[in-house]
């Protein structure tokens, strides 16, 4: 159902190829100060998760300046895939003789004693909030080739009406050099999203500006349901021996 919003991979090589991005005076970009066309990948909390590994090789090849928009004031959920793999990750060790991802949980929390804490507000037993932890495993990852970040509340506002007031706004951002990399419709729970949230947002958009909202395929295919994209590489794992027997650190949120 969401097919035909998508801008293709030949666009995106034939921008990057004949140097055709148009307007640099976008708002994201006056807020970057950048004049770089920028790819947008929109998640709670960026961290080096394989889709993020996925995204910034992705940008770079279309000569995109990647840049992950946060929403760390959204709440935490434990019927949330993505959300749940930010307090247990599932670290990803290898292959087994069938092919078969061999994986740990790496626990940094209980998940039911965050159930409804805003993001931000997530303390570690050591003190360190789950946001900082994240960033930290981020740069250490990439160092100085790690996406750029950017708040949601400072460039969307309207991020305190929720989801379907947001979008709007979202969307409108998506134009001259700025496209969003999105897989909006893998399962029944995202369909719903889409269709409730997503889609008037589109439509509204398209009414608004001169031109569609520029939004790029994350993934392809079955592969954008795989639960893989929130698993990290072991090099992300904490040497410690509680992670590695499984344990988890007690957090809260305040």
């Amino acid at each position: 159902m969401d097919r035909d919003i998508y801008i293709s991979n030949e666009d995106l090589i034939r921008r990057r190829d004949q140097n055709a991005w148009k307007d640099c005076s976008t708002p994201l970009s006056r807020y970057l100060r950048t004049d770089r066309p920028i790819a947008l990948l929109f998640r709670q909390i960026a961290t080096p998760s394989f889709e993020v590994w996925s995204f910034v090789r992705k940008a770079r090849r279309f000569g995109l300046e990647p840049v992950i928009l946060e929403h760390v004031n959204d709440s935490f959920s434990v019927h949330n895939s993505y959300k749940r793999s930010l307090a247990v990750m599932p670290i990803a060790l290898g292959k087994n003789c069938y092919n078969e991802i061999v994986w740990r949980r790496q626990k940094l929390a209980k998940l039911d004693s965050l159930e409804g804490c805003k993001l931000k507000s997530i303390k570690l037993a050591s003190g360190e909030s789950l946001v900082s932890y994240h960033h930290r495993k981020l740069y250490g990852a990439f160092g100085a080739r790690a996406p750029r970040l950017v708040d949601l509340k400072e460039i969307v506002p309207s991020v305190a009406f929720g989801a379907q007031g947001y979008y709007h706004d979202l969307l409108n951002l998506l134009h001259g050099n700025v496209v969003l990399f999105e897989d909006f419709v893998v399962d029944p729970q995202t369909a719903d999203f889409f269709t409730r949230v997503v889609l008037p947002a589109y439509e509204g958009s398209l009414m608004k500006m001169s031109g569609r909202p520029q939004i790029a395929r994350l993934t392809f295919g079955g592969r954008s349901a795989s639960p893989f994209w929130n698993y990290y590489p072991p090099s992300v794992s904490d040497s410690t021996m509680a992670a590695a027997q499984g344990g988890y650190h007690a957090a809260n949120c305040i």
